[in-house]
């Protein structure tokens, strides 16, 4: 199976249509990442792709950004990019992973981030959070 196929994983850590509506996204739009990533041009670096690891004694899932990628193989690999929260990841471990696992990629273009969908909806949604928090307190507090 290509990278760029899109498989549906088993049930996510999200709650948020936006979120799934995210990860659909960047898998319909993986080519452009394998693409710059084949054949970077000048400002193109710093590639990450984000993929879900399951906790196989929870059923918990963790969505992880990897770095250092070889995705030359059958098996693509690379080192988690972040503190897990997992048991038995840890940050900068190698970690092999299923093509179908991976659910958002970025890059870094001239100063800018290209993809990473999931990131842009979380934000979104702690924009919207806070939003909504600070119109409750002010309401509470103009009393």
């Amino acid at each position: 199976m290509s990278l760029h196929q899109t498989q549906e994983i088993a049930p996510v850590s999200t709650q948020h249509e936006e979120m799934l509506v995210a990860i659909r996204e960047a898998k319909r739009s993986i080519k452009r990442f394998l693409d710059a990533f084949a054949a970077p041009k000048p400002g193109q670096h710093d590639f990450h792709l984000k993929v879900a690891f399951r906790d196989e004694q929870t059923g918990e899932v963790e969505h992880i950004w990897v770095t250092d990628l070889d995705l030359s193989g059958d098996v693509p690999c690379g080192r988690i990019a972040n503190q897990p929260r997992l048991k038995g990841l840890s940050f900068l471990q190698l970690v092999h992973f299923e093509k179908p696992r991976v659910t958002d990629w970025m890059y870094r273009e001239n100063g800018h981030v290209v993809g990473a969908y999931t990131t842009r909806a979380l934000a979104r949604g702690l924009e919207r959070d806070t939003t909504l928090h600070s119109g409750l307190h002010r309401r509470r507090t103009v009393n």
